[in-house]
């Protein structure tokens, strides 16, 4: 084959996340529903809510768990709760739009692609945020990845997750609140 004719094998972002900015209220609200889970299930998934700063950072500012099922290869999400719950959030707080949703555990799976194939549907170019609630390799690790797609010339082929930049961020009312909590 000649070299103008090479079809060369290639990864495009389907985000313009850069970044992502996580308040401590979300990390609370993820190990909360994490103890708080049913005895079987093995990881809890929800729904993040933030905004979209002019620079790209996805600002993550609250959370809610949704119940789901997993079975192998297969995902149920609860989606009428999934909205009532949105719906309820937006009453409160009008200006935060779903950006994404998380999972604990660590790092992704095989169901971290359905369920992020559902959020796609949901909101265009949703960060997908894992938290490891079971301090893995001895460390609690936070991290945000977006879908990245792999195609060969023309032709979408799959898609993987990658990692983004992640910070966590806190106004003054929140640093007060965890160093106060950590003297308990």
């Amino acid at each position: 084959m000649a070299a103008s004719e090479s079809t060369v094998l290639q990864f495009s972002s389907t985000s313009t996340a850069i970044s992502a900015t996580v308040h401590p209220l979300v990390i609370f609200n993820i190990c909360d529903c994490y103890v708080r889970r049913p005895d079987q299930a093995e990881r809890v998934i929800g729904t993040l809510l933030g905004s979209i700063l002019p620079d790209g950072t996805v600002d993550v500012r609250n959370s809610y768990a949704v119940p789901h099922n997993e079975f192998s290869d297969q995902v149920a999400l609860d989606i009428d709760y999934h909205h009532n719950m949105l719906l309820s959030h937006q009453k409160v707080n009008p200006k935060e739009v779903i950006v994404g949703w998380y999972s604990t555990g660590f790092g992704v799976n095989g169901g971290s692609a359905l369920i992020h194939d559902f959020y796609s549907r949901e909101v265009t170019n949703p960060i997908h945020l894992t938290v490891d609630t079971c301090f893995t390799n001895g460390q609690a690790s936070i991290k945000a990845y977006v879908s990245t797609n792999l195609s060969l010339g023309d032709r979408p082929l799959a898609a993987q997750f990658q990692e983004i930049p992640l910070d966590l961020r806190m106004v003054e009312a929140e640093r007060v609140g965890c160093m106060y909590s950590l003297t308990f």
